[in-house]
């Protein structure tokens, strides 16, 4: 595979990472303003699980700003330490950098021998 095929096949991956992230994401929302507790708790858990994933397919130097507070406010929501009412002013604040990311990889010669 060339360097440029590499490149490619990971910006696909981590591509479709983000989109499985982003569904998610508008399922919690959906979930959040429903009536049943359980249902927030599980969507909660599977957006917490999507963000990791992406932040698995991802080197320290790429993750957005956005990530880590996500995940840290996700696991907050979700060991009741956060109210839904935390999660969804962090959801608000956040929606539209997360929903409109886009992911850019510098090509640098080093890496690909």
């Amino acid at each position: 595979m060339t360097s440029d095929a590499s490149v490619a096949f990971h910006i696909r991956f981590v591509t479709e990472k983000h989109n499985d992230l982003k569904v998610s994401l508008k399922q919690l929302v959906e979930t959040l303003v429903g009536e049943k507790i359980d249902a927030k708790t599980s969507q909660a858990k599977d957006t917490l699980k999507r963000s990791n994933d992406l932040k698995a397919s991802l080197s320290k130097q790429d993750y957005p700003a956005w990530l880590n507070p996500l995940i840290e406010g996700l696991n907050h929501f979700i060991g009741s330490r956060w109210k839904q009412k935390n999660l969804i002013e962090h959801l608000i604040n956040n929606l539209d950098s997360i929903n409109n990311h886009k992911w850019v990889f510098e090509k640098s010669e080093k890496y690909f021998v």
